[in-house]
């Protein structure tokens, strides 16, 4: 019972782990990719100090090849001058300046060896990082469209459909009490007091009144009569 116990307890906080691990998963992907970056700029630093240090150790084993070349020529003539002790005392120079060369170059080619190999994982890493990177914005792009879809999604839009919908209603209200107004109005035919007392001989007639009419008409037959 107590294995049974102990295991179900470490699958809980397995399980906990991967939730945390799932919440979060963005923080702890940007903090990688900072690591990564991190180690990866120590890298360069360090490939440049091998490379400097490559440079030196060229320049020592140009150098004492130049002093080689140069105590052979210098033996070379002491022994056509005779000079067997002198040029004894020569050989002994270039034979340690020799090893001292051997050594060096043998250190040459190795970090060269190095460098050469390290130098295409380094851009290897480089490009890695520049996909991670980029997929990392295109995530976070990704996450933030999400979230403008949770906030305006379906609810919202169904908001937009209902403000539409009481627009409608208000415009159509709108246009009801126009098509009333307009009925009123052109229903005022019925005569004013002011059309009564024109009618009365109360001031001029009304331009549109029946009496008007009347009037016009019979100046027109008066007219035609005298003619």
């Amino acid at each position: 019972m107590f294995r049974l116990m102990t295991t179900i307890a470490r699958g809980r906080a397995h399980e906990a782990a991967e939730d945390i691990a799932a919440r979060n998963a963005a923080t702890i992907l940007g903090q990688q990719i900072r690591e990564a970056a991190g180690a990866l700029e120590d890298a360069h630093k360090a490939f440049a100090i091998a490379e400097a240090g490559l440079a030196r150790d060229e320049a020592q084993l140009t150098l004492l090849d130049g002093r080689i070349a140069d105590l052979e020529a210098r033996v070379v003539a002491a022994i056509e001058k005779g000079l067997e002790g002198l040029a004894g005392e020569g050989a002994e120079e270039i034979a340690e300046i020799e090893a001292e060369r051997d050594l060096c170059r043998k250190g040459v080619e190795r970090l060269r060896g190095e460098l050469s190999k390290r130098k295409p994982y380094l851009r290897e890493c480089e490009s890695r990082l520049r996909r991670l990177c980029r997929s990392r914005d295109l995530v976070s792009v990704r996450s933030r469209v999400h979230q403008l879809d949770g906030r305006t999604g379906a609810a919202g839009l169904s908001r937009i459909a209902d403000a539409e919908k009481t627009l409608q209603r208000i415009e159509d209200a709108q246009t009801a009490e126009d098509a009333v107004m307009a009925r009123q109005d052109c229903g005022t035919g019925s005569s004013t007091i002011a059309d009564k007392l024109a009618e009365a001989g109360c001031g001029p007639a009304r331009q549109n009144s029946g009496a008007a009419v009347m009037e016009r008409l019979r100046q027109r037959a008066g007219g035609t009569n005298g003619g």
